[in-house]
């Protein structure tokens, strides 16, 4: 809106009439959400400190300064605190405070509560976390899995984490994407990638 303002002022001025702000009506595009990401967090959001507190989450990375680890030391408090359960998880609101809540009072849960909140965790130390389908892509396969993937600076590229298994994947020690996977797994069958638990 504001160019189209920005400009129609400009040429209204150019056109030597009055040098007054005017107000245009302008037909706004239709807005689509982002689809891909959805459940992006607001670091400045009270609810980000409030998760940090409510679960003691800077304990669990206090005196580490390297990022890689403090992402791995934080994927592996959830996968500590979260039970696993594929069939039958626990019934809550999809949110990481209720899925936490309930995990701390025995609730399991399935692979898309573990990437809902690895996503909410990580964001919350300023990580920069996306979550991700991955899988053989048919319908009704039965191979579907909710995993994450969090930008790492040590790196310089997106990583692909998983909290409900603890694990990545890696190659020559460094870890792997979802696409550097896909990409292996159609070079050679992965032979030279590496799962990494815990």
């Amino acid at each position: 809106i504001m160019a189209s303002v920005l400009l129609n002022l400009s040429l209204t001025a150019a056109a030597g009439e009055s040098k007054q702000f005017v107000v245009l009506d302008v037909e706004n595009p239709q807005y689509y959400g982002n689809e891909l990401f959805l459940a992006f967090e607001n670091y400045y959001s009270p609810r980000i400190k409030q998760l940090r507190d409510r679960y003691g989450l800077d304990a669990v990375v206090a005196g580490e300064s390297d990022e890689w680890k403090r992402i791995l030391l934080l994927r592996h408090w959830i996968k500590s605190n979260i039970a696993i359960d594929n069939d039958n998880p626990t019934q809550t609101r999809g949110d990481t405070f209720a899925i936490l809540d309930a995990a701390l009072k025995g609730g399991k849960f399935h692979c898309t509560h573990f990437s809902i909140v690895q996503h909410a965790v990580l964001n919350s130390f300023g990580y920069v976390t996306r979550r991700l389908g991955c899988g053989p892509g048919l319908i009704d396969d039965g191979g579907h899995h909710g995993v994450n993937e969090v930008w790492v600076n040590k790196f310089s590229k997106w990583v692909l984490i998983d909290a409900k298994y603890d694990a990545h994947f890696e190659k020559d020690g460094i870890p792997l994407s979802a696409l550097e996977i896909r990409d292996e797994v159609w070079r050679d069958g992965a032979k030279s990638v590496v799962c990494v638990i815990g």
